[in-house]
């Protein structure tokens, strides 16, 4: 399996710097696909880096685990609102629509860690449902 520098045709920075951005920079574009995780692909989705492979990516992530999150419980969600549904692939927005209609049922179950979070969840399955399902 190819990695993102590999895909993209990225370079690693050779700045000198040796800040915690660069250093997952440099990591990250040495990962395949399979090896990118919930905080890889939000860290991408804010640098703007291989977008296609951020929103296909979260989508398997949150089939895996739908409360993930870089920072909270349910942030991947959160992320998921950002993308428009153009860039998601149609086999891929079937399955996150069946996703979105368990949770609909089930996330006020789940041990959240504050109200916070769980109302957050709430609002951001509300939104992605408003915009896929109805």
């Amino acid at each position: 399996m190819n990695t993102l520098k590999e895909l993209y045709n990225l370079k690693p920075d050779n700045s000198g710097l040796s800040t915690g951005l660069i250093n997952w920079y440099n990591q990250v574009i040495n990962k395949t696909y399979e090896e990118l995780d919930v905080t890889d692909v939000s860290k991408m989705y804010r640098q703007e880096i291989a977008l296609e492979i951020v929103v296909n990516k979260a989508i398997d992530l949150i089939l895996i685990n739908p409360y993930d999150g870089e920072y909270t419980d349910g942030g991947l969600l959160e992320l998921i609102t950002r993308f428009e549904l153009s860039m998601i692939e149609n086999s891929k927005l079937l399955k996150l629509t069946a996703l979105l209609e368990r949770l609909n049922s089930e996330y006020l179950s789940f041990d959240w860690c504050c109200d916070e979070d769980m109302s957050n969840f709430k609002t951001n399955l509300e939104i992605l449902m408003n915009r896929i399902i109805r």
